[in-house]
């Protein structure tokens, strides 16, 4: 089992961020956050800076810093802008590297000159990116590939982008996120309000699907009535998050919009989290006038409990498990295979 040690300590942070980042395809964005030519996206995960940018219509990822000086190329964390460093004016695009007074650098360096670049695999309109990954994209999905898909192309657009600070290690802001026995308790206005039922957890490989029907009939009924105004493929009628091993989760009730959140490692006590919502298409724009305050409560519910919790393990010596955190003990059985044995 995971040990209180595993929430605080330099090492355990330093063995995860090689171990699980550098292999694992990770959520970057969804492709109409990039869909027009110099396009991007930045994400900070696991100690590094990496843009997701539309290079005349290739989507590439690399890591935001210049091959000359390692000034950061981008500033913002999205938008629209040509790929030029603000220090000496090295321009980049469609793989190569123009530089201004070449003569004045030796041959053999400047022409091995280029963007540190990570690999990138779609599944559907989903874009994942990775440092050096051990399998596919869909391998790693395994036969939850079809549900992200036919949820990819169901989305429209991006209606709220939520960076909440999270004072916790990662761990106990994922593991918060992968149970529902807190939901009454920390979230009764917001999440709470559904009364998710224990409902279905399936398994495969190293993720998981919780299915949860509402156990509020009211809310029930009236979403039920919505579905006419919407047009998407996913048509289950429950509150459902799917865990993408390591650091992603996307949850949704009925379909009708979806939260992608990202729990990447930052510190041994923070979290680099951040959440995307997204509308599916439909000319009833006015239900998603609440939707992303709402899901803002629920992350600042979650950031202020989980760092409760993290100032909570400095004391901890052993935890205890119920049927609604079986999901917490699958994660910890994939991380201690991965993490433990990853030499420093």
């Amino acid at each position: 089992m995971i040990s209180r040690a595993d929430y605080h300590t330099q090492s355990t942070h330093a063995k995860e961020c090689k171990a699980l980042f550098e292999r694992f395809y990770h959520f970057g964005a969804h492709r109409s956050e990039v869909a027009e030519p110099n396009d991007f996206r930045r994400i900070q995960a696991g100690g590094h800076d990496i843009v997701l940018y539309n290079d005349n219509g290739n989507i590439i990822a690399f890591e935001n810093s210049c091959p000359h000086r390692g000034c950061q190329l981008l500033e913002d964390s999205h938008g629209s802008q040509e790929l030029l460093c603000p220090y000496h004016g090295w321009r980049f695009g469609e793989g190569k590297c123009i530089v201004p007074n070449r003569k004045l650098f030796n041959e053999d360096e400047i022409n091995s000159a280029a963007l540190r670049t990570y690999a990138i695999e779609l599944c559907g309109n989903f874009i994942f990116f990775s440092p050096a990954p051990s399998m596919t994209l869909r391998e790693q999905l395994g036969s939850f590939w079809e549900l992200l898909e036919t949820v990819s192309h169901d989305i429209s657009n991006l209606i709220d982008d939520n960076d909440q600070p999270f004072s916790a290690n990662w761990k106990i802001s994922l593991e918060n996120a992968l149970e529902n026995y807190h939901v009454s308790s920390v979230h009764p206005t917001s999440l709470g309000t559904l009364e998710p039922t224990d409902g279905t957890v399936a398994f495969d490989k190293t993720n998981s699907l919780w299915e949860s029907p509402l156990g509020n009939t009211k809310v029930h009924t009236k979403l039920s009535k919505l579905h006419t105004l919407f047009d998407n493929k996913y048509r289950n009628e429950c509150y459902f998050s799917l865990y993408l091993f390591p650091f992603s989760m996307i949850s949704s009730t009925f379909g009708y919009s979806y939260a992608f959140q990202n729990f990447y490692p930052k510190t041994p006590t923070e979290t680099a989290f951040s959440s995307r919502t997204y509308a599916t298409q439909t000319e009833y724009t006015s239900f998603f006038d609440n939707v992303a305050q709402l899901n803002r409560q629920i992350f600042a519910e979650d950031a202020r409990i989980c760092q409760r919790v993290q100032m909570g393990t400095a004391l901890s010596t052993q935890y205890i498990y119920n049927r609604q955190e079986k999901r917490i003990l699958a994660f910890h059985h994939h991380y201690e295979a991965l993490v433990k044995e990853e030499p420093l």
